[in-house]
């Protein structure tokens, strides 16, 4: 047992050092650094670290490489080299946060910059292949992925539209964003997420306990007009909707 208990804690250690610098990473990279070995972090450790409500995830462990997923008739340039072509980014790719900060410039004409929460659409607005830059928003991003965000804003003097699901969490996400871009100087505005939406969608679920938990706390706050108006169409209706349901 000694054993296992001088693991937790340098597992426990090596999360404290990652989180305050700031890192993000694969969970082989968060092993090397805690256990000094590539695949020594195993489900067992994970389960240990979701036991006590320790989202990795949104620790900046990921299980793949975290990457920031984008699209867009748009040329990424790193000062005089090309990081991606159009032609490449319109078709959607994942690039790591470090790649995005090194943009210099961006060449190419969008109208507006969309950031939404499922990644089936996102593939689905993808392939619509409108002017329009669209970033896929992974749960509550990390915050190399936040920096990512608000280096490619500063380029892009654009409205940026965000689209979450029409749940307490959907909203808490939506308005975390519009934060981020509202601090990098930008105005913002929820996509597909005003009360109407929520009446007209199908597939509809209940609230759970823990929806109603989230929305009380929600009511609470000094939320943009239009989420306050669809965290009071989801305690009036007592149902929630995912954004998939909305792109049939």
């Amino acid at each position: 047992h000694s054993s296992t208990l001088e693991r937790r804690l340098k597992l426990a250690q090596a999360l404290d050092d990652w989180l305050s610098a700031g890192r993000w990473g694969s969970e082989r990279q968060f092993s090397v650094q805690a256990l000094g070995r590539q695949k020594a972090f195993n489900e067992a450790d994970r389960q240990w670290f979701a036991e006590f409500g320790i989202d990795l995830e949104a620790c900046g462990v990921s299980r793949g490489t975290p990457h920031v997923f984008l699209s867009g008739p748009l040329t990424l340039w790193a000062g005089a080299e090309r990081l991606v072509s159009a032609n490449l980014l319109q078709a959607g790719v994942a690039l790591s946060p470090e790649a995005l900060l090194s943009v210099t410039a961006l060449d190419g004409s969008v109208r507006a910059v969309r950031v939404v929460s499922s990644l089936s659409v996102f593939q689905q607005l993808t392939e619509e292949a409108l002017p329009i830059l669209t970033l896929w928003l992974p749960g509550h991003p990390h915050r190399r992925w936040q920096l990512a965000l608000q280096h490619l804003l500063a380029a892009l003097p654009l409205p940026v539209q965000v689209a979450c699901d029409l749940d307490p969490r959907g909203v808490a996400m939506a308005w975390e964003v519009g934060q981020l871009v509202s601090a990098a100087g930008r105005s913002w505005q929820p996509w597909k997420m005003a009360a109407e939406d929520l009446t007209l969608a199908h597939g509809a679920q209940p609230l759970t306990a823990d929806d109603q938990r989230q929305l009380a706390a929600l009511a609470r706050q000094a939320l943009p007009a239009p989420l306050a108006g669809l965290v009071a169409a989801l305690q009036e209706r007592q149902l929630k909707v995912a954004q998939e349901a909305l792109f049939g």
